[in-house]
């Protein structure tokens, strides 16, 4: 079984580098989300990091729902973990909650002010990375991400910690640094 779907992914990443180069007109152009969505909905991985994204895309809060015609759904697997580092993202949606196996979640290098209370709702969540980014405050849904291990939040605007975070029983890893301020 882990040889089919590894030789799936294979055929899926070398379609993405053929519509990646070339075209009919055989110019360059980037590939599209439904190339990067098929592959994830093989590998259960999708990372759209430096894509200079200013929003998620919808597609990929509903991933499953967009299986297409030469797709198997009995041969694709849920997103377990999601790269969107190095953007321009602002927010989050709440839509979020239509991940439930998402297991990695990594949002450094952002816009983001604020984190959804939908972020409570991913069960299986185990690394979350919001570093580098402009959140005020995390909110007190995060005590319901029961599994989470390592919660990283340095170089953000928060003050102080919900008191819900403690539910989090097995986080073994927090970094929480403030923000510098420049000093120009």
């Amino acid at each position: 079984m882990g040889e089919i779907r590894k030789e799936k992914h294979w055929q899926l990443f070398w379609l993405c580098v053929v519509d990646l180069f070339l075209n009919k007109s055989k110019t360059f152009r980037f590939p599209s989300m439904d190339c990067f969505l098929k592959d994830a909905r093989a590998s259960g991985s999708l990372n759209l990091s430096n894509r200079s994204l200013s929003e998620v895309p919808n597609e990929v809060y509903k991933s499953m729902d967009a299986i297409g015609g030469s797709e198997k759904w009995w041969e694709t697997v849920e997103l377990q973990k999601l790269i969107l580092a190095h953007n321009n993202i602002e927010s989050l949606r709440e839509d979020l909650r239509n991940l439930p196996l998402l297991s990695v979640l990594n949002v450094r290098h952002n816009k983001l002010s604020l984190l959804p209370a939908a972020i409570g709702e991913l069960h299986m969540l185990k690394s979350l990375d919001v570093s580098f980014n402009m959140i005020s405050s995390i909110p007190e849904e995060i005590g319901s991400a029961t599994a989470l291990v390592k919660f990283k939040c340095s170089n953000n605007q928060r003050k102080d910690l919900p008191g819900s975070i403690g539910r989090c029983s097995d986080l073994s890893e927090f970094k929480w640094r403030p923000k510098r301020r420049s000093s120009r």
